[in-house]
């Protein structure tokens, strides 16, 4: 393992694997057709439910450990005395947000452009790059110096995560252990990574739930040390909170920012920006050396030794400064948001129902707008009912299709949905109603009860929709 000065940026620590010539890299029909009649019954799983979301789930995140309003001006105090140390400067504040969690807000008025948060590149960062990775002074980093003496290489995740565990501990200096406790609780990540089995069935979707245990079985295999390997037995025991090494690889996911063609870094009190999924795009974007290329639409660079955000528009003094997680008007669907971010977005148009169907099998374009008459097929085209066009983009569409062959997919479609609902725990009905307990709830089983009937409710819309369809057919 290499280690060489940075000047006052810390360490630069070169693996094993990057100094050899030569790197080790491991190698990582349907027919059952039943009547529709029996079939509705069936669906009584998907049943309209009466009840309403509250608005404050809109954001299906959960809150970030925020108590009560002590705890909270602790954590302001810190932050603000970190900033100072650190010798960040801007014009930002950190504060609660509308759905109870930390959020960044400007403290005065700011034209487009301008910068509103400079963090100084080094001391207070931890950078992963293609070839080597820079740490901050003053720890011993016990966890990386264990990584890199693995005999294969870790993905660049999982090197940060190592070591945001090291400054949790105190063996990354005294100011990103410091930091690491305004990061979010164990108790608030809710990425299936970090969940324990009883909390993944709460998911009700079974992908989602694969997609967790495969991701702990991956954390296992690469750091033995850190994490124990997961087994039927042990899932069934675990019902605290995660290991040390999920909460940091889910932070280290969730909150690291891209700094050039091949880095990623870990940038306090940048990662406590907020993501908006509004209409009019995020108000604000963050800069470093790499990312600032022209027509990019980010502001040329200024500073090479700093990372920035950066104001998009005018803001006024209080209002909160939001970002784009996945990049200016790109949107993900809620299973990869949830895997990463511990989120979703209610009524998310880049959902999609899991029909699997035969090539040319399929439905017709003409009877689907014949199905949700000219009106509802405007405002879809305008994308005003994004569960809606979801569901349309789930559906296997063929220009060609017979009458007759487009009965006996829609029936199918609708055995699928069927068999989905009787996979479920508890119907959508049952969900809506727990809802009235929301407030009761942890923070992680709010969210996961949330999802599960944003989920529900596009197989419902999906259901009404080909019953519209079928009716078009008769």
């Amino acid at each position: 393992m290499a280690c060489t000065a940075r000047g006052t940026s810390g360490c630069v620590f070169a693996p094993s694997w990057a100094q050899n010539a030569v790197a080790r890299r491991r190698a990582r029909p349907r027919n059952n057709i039943t009547a529709v009649a029996a079939r509705r019954n069936r669906l009584g799983r998907l049943a309209l439910g009466t009840h309403a979301i509250s608005p404050h789930a809109d954001a299906g995140a959960p809150h970030e450990g925020v108590g009560d309003e002590e705890e909270l001006a602790a954590s302001v105090q810190l932050f603000e005395e970190l900033q100072r140390e650190s010798g960040t400067t801007g014009a930002v504040r950190m504060g609660r947000d509308s759905y109870g969690g930390f959020g960044l807000f400007v403290t005065r008025d700011v034209q487009p452009n301008e910068v509103i948060l400079s963090v100084p590149r080094g001391a207070a960062c931890l950078e992963v790059g293609a070839k080597a990775f820079s740490l901050p002074p003053g720890g011993t980093w016990t966890r990386v110096r264990a990584g890199l003496e693995q005999p294969y290489e870790l993905p660049w995740d999982v090197h940060m995560a190592r070591a945001l565990v090291d400054c949790k501990h105190g063996d990354g200096g005294v100011f990103w252990q410091e930091y690491s406790r305004l990061l979010p609780t164990k108790s608030a990540l809710c990425q299936p990574l970090c969940l324990t089995e009883v909390l993944l069935h709460e998911l009700h979707h079974a992908a989602c739930e694969e997609g967790g245990r495969q991701q702990q079985a991956r954390l296992a295999a690469l750091c033995p040390d850190m994490m124990q390997t997961p087994t039927p037995q042990n899932l069934k025991e675990a019902c605290g909170s995660c290991s040390d090494l999920q909460w940091a690889f889910a932070c280290v996911r969730s909150r690291a920012f891209t700094t050039g063609e091949h880095g990623r870094s870990m940038v306090p009190f940048a990662d406590m920006a907020n993501h908006t999924d509004a209409a009019q795009g995020p108000n604000s974007d963050f800069r470093c050396e790499g990312i600032s290329w022209e027509g990019s639409g980010r502001p040329a660079q200024q500073d090479l030794d700093k990372f920035e955000l950066v104001a998009l528009r005018a803001l006024g003094a209080g209002e909160e400064v939001l970002i784009s997680y996945s990049g200016q008007q790109v949107c993900q669907n809620n299973r990869r948001l949830m895997a990463q971010y511990g989120y979703f977005v209610p009524a998310n148009k880049e959902d999609r129902l899991d029909f699997t169907s035969q090539p040319g099998f399929g439905l017709r374009e003409d009877t689907l707008k014949r199905a949700l008459g000219a009106s509802t097929w405007n405002r879809l085209s305008s994308g005003s009912l994004p569960r809606l066009l979801a569901v349309v983009r789930s559906l296997p569409i063929e220009t060609d299709a017979s009458e007759r062959v487009e009965a006996a997919v829609v029936a199918d479609l609708m055995e699928q949905c069927e068999m989905v609902a009787q996979s479920w725990p508890t119907s959508l009905e049952e969900d809506l109603q727990q809802l009235a307990d929301i407030d009761s709830m942890s923070d992680q089983r709010a969210v996961l009860l949330r999802f599960r009937i944003d989920h529900k409710q596009l197989w419902q819309e999906g259901v009404q929709l080909l019953e519209k369809y079928q009716a078009c057919l008769s």
